[in-house]
């Protein structure tokens, strides 16, 4: 699926006017498949809420080339996405931003990182 929209976006079938829009929509489109296939405790609602949240932390990119090659890279992480390559944790960074990391995974605050943060203070 993703390989047939890749081709007709590098210009072998009609290229679409905004790639942008037509990459959004390609994985939108793949959402449930792939949610079903990681089985992934996530309504697809949810999850199209986040890669929209995802599309618009660059939605201030105005250069082509950037655009172009942050496209490109969109289609191979949805086909290495529905090729398997990767595992249950890496979608679920990406589609579950919002929540809370697990515990091993959170930064600790050690003495050391308290005090030359500053937020360690000792009164009198």
């Amino acid at each position: 699926m993703a390989f047939k929209a890749v081709a007709s976006y590098m210009g072998k079938e009609k290229t679409p006017r905004n790639p942008v829009v037509q990459l959004y929509r390609t994985i939108s489109k793949e959402l449930p498949r792939v949610l079903t296939i990681y089985d992934a405790d996530l309504a697809p609602a949810e999850a199209r809420a986040q890669v929209q949240v995802l599309f618009r932390k660059n939605a201030h990119l105005q250069d082509p080339v950037i655009v172009d090659m942050l496209v490109k890279k969109g289609y191979m992480e949805l086909e290495e996405t529905l090729m398997q390559w990767k595992q249950k944790t890496h979608l679920l960074r990406l589609l579950a931003a919002d929540t809370e990391a697990p515990r091993k995974y959170r930064e600790k605050n050690t003495f050391t990182e308290k005090f030359l943060s500053n937020s360690f203070v000792r009164e009198e």
